[in-house]
């Protein structure tokens, strides 16, 4: 069984992060308004929270609270790093590279059962954030449930961890 023990500290950062930066890209891939925003926001604390219940060990230190302090902090400090207007491109582009990484590292630790698991909790995850609110409307009437620009990530993210 998969544990954050099994990986090095690198290692671990892919396998952290991916998830997260996922969730992530997906809610900032197309502009959902004030409500929208928060609706995604909460959707994704509440995967992270059910995570943190599971009874994957795996899922449970990467919804550890101290590690997605972790991940927000490295976030943060990326994110301080670049030019005005550039942070959402760099969360959609780290995100996919994340994910890739860790899919790499969890394929070459785990078990085939762990792999397939993991790459459909990352797709999962996400796609739950892009169904969760509409886009495009005007005060909830109108509108469409996944964006183009949010169906389009979750195609590469799916082309990505092999989902």
């Amino acid at each position: 069984m998969l544990t954050k023990a099994s990986f090095t500290a690198e290692e671990w950062s892919f396998v952290r992060d991916a998830p997260h930066l996922a969730a992530m890209a997906t809610a900032t891939a197309a502009s959902s308004g004030l409500f929208g925003s928060i609706s995604e926001a909460m959707t994704a604390g509440k995967e992270f929270v059910e995570a943190f219940k599971s009874p994957r060990e795996l899922y449970r230190a990467i919804s550890h609270p101290e590690e997605m302090k972790a991940v927000r902090d490295a976030i943060q400090t990326q994110l301080r790093t670049l030019e005005p207007g550039k942070a959402g491109e760099w969360i959609q582009s780290a995100a996919l590279e994340k994910c890739r990484q860790a899919i790499a590292v969890v394929a070459q630790k785990g078990t085939p059962e762990e792999v397939s698991e993991y790459r459909a909790w990352i797709v999962e995850v996400a796609g739950k954030i892009a169904n969760a609110a509409k886009e495009g409307g005007f005060l909830g009437f109108g509108g469409e449930r996944v964006s183009a620009p949010e169906k389009g990530f979750l195609d590469q993210l799916r082309q990505v961890v092999g989902a």
